[in-house]
């Protein structure tokens, strides 16, 4: 099955994750979402990441909003010119 687009939207992940909070098998509730099982089982794998860092540090569980947001990846520092300093 192939998924919508080649991005996941927001929404998508938060119908996914909705569904798996009601009890809805990964596989199923990726296929009524239309998303990639590969990509499904990413999401909530990273969705676990996050309540496990929450549950490490005390804090409060996380909202649907914090799971489903994008990781920041490290990028790399621009050296920016003498010209563009200027």
């Amino acid at each position: 099955m192939l998924p919508k687009h080649p991005f996941i939207d927001p929404e998508d992940k938060a119908a996914l994750l909705s569904r798996i909070d009601d009890g809805i098998d990964v596989l199923e509730a990726a296929k009524r979402s239309k998303i990639h099982i590969k990509s499904a089982r990413r999401i909530v794998t990273r969705s676990h990441d996050i309540e496990i860092y929450h549950d490490t540090y005390d804090l409060p569980p996380p909202s649907l909003h914090e799971r489903v947001t994008i990781k920041t990846r490290p990028r790399r520092n621009y050296i920016m010119s003498e010209i563009n300093r200027n």
